[in-house]
């Protein structure tokens, strides 16, 4: 599906996890890694420049076991803003998707407005994997794959991305949250909603459809608990207005708390 993937190396414990979510990708298509470590400008204590053969080592032992694996892999430090800095480097050196970490949600759900993650999620043009960083972590193996959709131009090319990975899973799960409101048509959601799933299960054999009268963040993270989703794939934004820079309200909501990885597809 992505054969180039550009990931945020920070050496923390994030580091082994996203390692292991490239060796399972691997299934999925991925062939060649740029693993990226930005020493951040941000911060009083920004490590110094004359740290950086440290980190080269660093990485490049890092590369030599994916190379081990199978991978090709690369590797470059940068100095800067995180998420900005990733971003070029993944431009720069032709990846098609970009992968990070996101912090749990009990420890870091106060400072997640600042944290990279959020700051790739609202910039990035390239799809967006964000890995939870939870105890006990997430499955490698990936069975059963969710669609968050609202029918909406913006969902389009989430959706083109689910079709293309539902071979590689053993369940496919949409899930198109109705509102019921009172000001909400419920009856002409509830067709439209019926329609647009239709049309997915045309291209998506044995497609499993939820249609909860929910607001859509609850709707898509219950369905990914109680389906135990191995990964949520939706869109950036959605029809609804917009609440934080280009980061939809539902999307930032699903990613501060999801704790299956998501994949957020401009």
């Amino acid at each position: 599906m992505y054969e180039h993937v550009a990931v945020a190396i920070d050496f923390s414990d994030a580091t082994a996890l996203l390692t292991r979510r490239l060796g399972a990708l691997q299934a999925w298509g991925t062939k060649k890694v740029t693993l990226v470590h930005v020493l951040s400008t941000r911060y009083p204590a920004t490590p110094a420049e004359t740290h950086r053969s440290h980190y080269l080592q660093r990485l490049e032992d890092l590369c030599a076991t994916l190379r081990i694996n199978g991978l090709e892999a690369e590797h470059e430090i940068r100095v800067g803003d995180p998420a900005l800095e990733l971003l070029e480097a993944a431009d720069a050196h032709g990846a098609n998707m970009v992968m990070a970490c996101m912090r749990g949600r009990s420890k870091w759900l106060g400072l997640f407005l600042g944290s990279t993650a959020l700051d790739l999620a609202r910039s990035t043009s390239l799809p967006l994997w964000l890995e939870p960083l939870a105890d006990p972590p997430a499955a490698a193996d990936i069975d059963t794959i969710l669609l968050a959709s609202d029918g909406s131009a913006a969902a389009r090319a989430a959706e083109r991305v689910f079709i293309a990975t539902a071979a590689r899973a053993r369940r496919a799960i949409a899930v198109y949250a109705i509102s019921c409101s009172e000001a909400a048509d419920t009856e002409a959601e509830s067709r439209a909603a019926a329609q647009h799933l239709a049309g997915l299960a045309e291209s998506v054999p044995n497609l499993t459809c939820l249609t909860p009268c929910i607001d859509a963040p609850t709707a898509i993270l219950n369905a990914a608990r109680e389906h135990l989703a191995g990964l949520i794939i939706m869109g950036k934004r959605g029809r609804n207005p917009l609440r934080s820079l280009l980061l939809g309200s539902t999307a930032e909501s699903v990613t501060r708390h999801s704790e299956c990885p998501v994949l957020l597809v401009p």
